[in-house]
């Protein structure tokens, strides 16, 4: 059996969101080479999100691990165009759907910001180009599997449910990655 190109892994606490939005985005996807990883939540098993998704990694055997949050919804070719694009980036720490950078007179700029339906995550923006960002949203994140490997989520430092996307991105930017 080939070796999936992509691990997605989501821990979840609604089933309903989870089938009507997160796995209705990546059943449609045209690239086929991933699995899923879901972990159920719904019993409050996992007080954190780092060590829901530190668990749902150890069972994960893509190449690469995309942690993704059950309110988001794919494009079709979401994961072709990320393949193509993160094959390109050397060094390559995480990588991530909605971000920000750095922008003129040192004010912050949004990128590849995430469209609403209501209050739920309704599209993950479509890729236009990587792009060089400080911190990275945990709605969905892109970490090679060995750098993960290597560099887990904080379980100490995130001890709840948000900040462990910047957390980690903060942290691959002091390792020198990308």
């Amino acid at each position: 059996m080939e070796t999936p190109y992509f691990s997605v892994i989501c821990v979840f606490n609604d089933q309903d969101q989870l089938n009507d939005i997160l796995k209705s985005g990546i059943n449609n996807q045209k690239f086929e080479n991933f699995e899923t990883v879901f972990i159920d939540n719904r019993n409050g098993e996992y007080g954190s999100a780092a060590a829901a998704l530190n668990n749902g990694a150890e069972m994960a055997n893509g190449e690469f691990y995309i942690f993704m949050h059950q309110d988001v919804k794919l494009p079709p070719e979401y994961l072709s165009k990320a393949k193509n694009y993160i094959s390109e980036i050397d060094n390559l720490g995480i990588a991530g759907a909605a971000s920000v950078r750095k922008a003129e007179k040192g004010n912050i700029e949004r990128v590849n910001v995430i469209k609403h339906s209501g209050l739920l995550r309704d599209y993950a923006t479509d890729i236009s180009e990587p792009t060089e960002v400080a911190t990275l949203d945990e709605l969905l994140l892109i970490i090679p599997k060995g750098v993960f490997n290597e560099e887990s989520f904080s379980e100490e430092v995130c001890q709840g449910w948000h900040l462990y996307g910047i957390e980690y991105s903060v942290r691959m930017q002091k390792k020198g990655k990308r």
